[in-house]
């Protein structure tokens, strides 16, 4: 992954900003909003006691419904728009749009990152906002990107390899999780 943070037209400096900010706001997420991957980990602890099952229990939670990266980056960047289009009218639900908590709005936690692709990466914002259009068309819905659109986004300008964006979702994670491990263990010892 270093190399290629070196490769391609767009500087470290900015790509290195990038990779901040996916983390910042995986990390916020993960400490401030319910999600399935923090609920695994605490449930893991209890059951099992170890830190490394636990995580492997967080990572498990990611698919359809909590974390689709790898799907939300095809949606994104395979697919032309008349292949969303075709799938939106035989109800398909585009991987990394819509918030099971936050429907008028972007989650907070992904502010950031928002403002980030908007101001240096107007191709990919752009992206973002015709398959927003593109779902509004179909659905008469108003759906906004989340995590997973915003990770799959930040993988492809990061060059990360189809199929290991998860690690994007790890890595800044860890710490919270850690915390979840240590007070799930507490509590399963006490409760």
């Amino acid at each position: 992954m270093i190399i290629e943070l070196c490769k391609s037209g767009i500087p470290v400096a900015a790509k290195y900003r990038l990779l901040q900010t996916v983390f910042y706001c995986h990390e916020q997420a993960a400490r401030h909003n319910q999600n399935a991957s923090n609920e695994m980990v605490g449930i893991a602890a209890v059951c099992s006691g170890d830190f490394t099952k636990s995580v492997i229990a967080g990572l498990s939670a990611l698919g359809d419904a909590h974390g689709p990266i790898t799907a939300a980056r095809q949606a994104i960047y395979c697919f032309s728009a008349e292949d969303r289009k075709a799938k939106l009218y035989d109800g398909w639900k585009v991987p990394g749009w819509g918030n099971s908590f936050y429907k008028t709005s972007i989650d907070p936690a992904w502010e950031r990152m928002e403002e980030l692709v908007a101001d240096f990466y107007p191709v990919e914002a752009q992206r973002l906002e015709a398959i927003s259009a593109e779902i509004k068309q179909a659905t008469n819905r108003t759906l906004y990107p989340n995590a997973a659109a915003f990770t799959a986004v930040a993988a492809e300008i990061l060059g990360i390899p189809a199929g290991v964006e998860a690690v994007l979702f790890l890595i800044p994670r860890l710490p919270v999780w850690a915390e979840i491990y240590d007070q799930a263990r507490k509590k399963g010892k006490n409760g």
